[in-house]
Formats: C-alpha cells, structure tokens, sequence
C-alpha cells in the first residue's frame, strides 16, 4: 500500500497516481536512493511509470520538456558583415565625381559568389545610379529655380541613405533603399 502526500488516501502500489487527487504516487528508489529515502517522490514534471519497477526513464518525455530543434541560425560572417558595409560606405567616391565606381568595384569583385555581400553590393549601387539620376535631373532644374531647392533635399537624402545603408549592413541586414530604381538585377 502507499499513501498519497497530497490526500492522505492509501492506494495499491502499483497505481501510477492517486486515485483521489491525480497526485503522482511516489517511486520507490530502493537501496539506490543516496539518501537513504526508500520513497523519493518525483520532481514536478518528471515522468512517472506506469507500474511498479518500470524505470521512469523508459517513459516519453512531456512535449512541453521536448529538446528545441539546436540547428544554429546561419547568418553573415563579420567578414561579410565588413564587406557589405564598404560596399554601401563606398559611394563616398562621390568626393571625386564618381558615386557609383565604389559601390560598381565591390558589386563586380563579388557578383558571381552570391549571398549577403553580392546583395548588398547590388543595392547600394542601384541607389547610387538613381542618385546620380535624380541628381542631374535636380542640376538641369536649376534653370527653373526648383533645382536649388532640389539639390540640397538630393545631397541630404543621398548621405544619410548611404550611412543607413552601411549600418544596417553592419548589423547583417540588407537594406532597400527607397527611390531607388532596380537597374541591376
């Protein structure tokens, strides 16, 4: 006979739990108990047997115990977290004239390996073809007078776009940049 720890109530032994409360009965650990204690009672949520002298290890564990899937999540090297940034950092060549020839060198020594630093190479040269787009169209409108108010907004937009570009590139994302046209694919 055993008797219940929550209840009070004897029971067969070899019920596996109270037939009162549900309380888990207490597994007899024998002589192996370190402790002395010959009626340990089971942790919360370990297994209990099923009946007497099955191992409690031969029971499946609960689906709220299951081992998480341990496959690591694959992200960017911070070699390719490096590249990425200068490729977006790059259009600084525009202090010479040329905004594309950084972001174009990056995209052509990476295009053919694929992956995160290609993609980001790809984006910020596309942005850097439209800037260099919208500021010509900007440039022309000057005869109008628009154009000098125009300028300014393009060359503002055009750096912190650049600086959003590298950081998040740094972060390991790639960033879209908007009012960009999708010239190279």
């Amino acid at each position: 006979m055993t008797t219940c720890t929550s209840c009070a109530t004897e029971f067969e032994s070899e019920l596996a739990s109270c037939p009162e409360c549900g309380t888990p009965a207490p597994v007899d650990m024998g002589s192996a108990d370190p402790f002395g204690d010959t009626a340990a009672e089971p942790a919360a949520g370990a297994p209990v047997a099923e009946a007497a002298g099955q191992p409690a290890a031969a029971q499946p564990a609960p689906a709220d115990m299951a081992i998480p899937d341990a496959t690591p999540m694959t992200g960017p090297t911070a070699e390719e977290k490096n590249l990425a940034m200068l490729s977006h950092a790059s259009a600084a060549s525009a202090l010479i004239g040329l905004p594309v020839v950084g972001p174009l060198v990056m995209w052509l020594t990476q295009k053919d390996k694929g992956g995160f630093v290609e993609e980001n190479a790809r984006e910020a040269l596309n942005m850097n073809i439209s800037f260099l787009i919208w500021t010509i169209v900007a440039s022309i409108s000057v005869v109008v007078l628009i154009g000098f108010l125009l300028l300014p907004i393009v060359s503002i937009a055009w750096i912190v776009l650049v600086i959003i570009g590298a950081i998040k590139a740094a972060d390991g994302e790639t960033y879209k940049y908007p009012l960009t046209l999708r010239l190279i694919k």
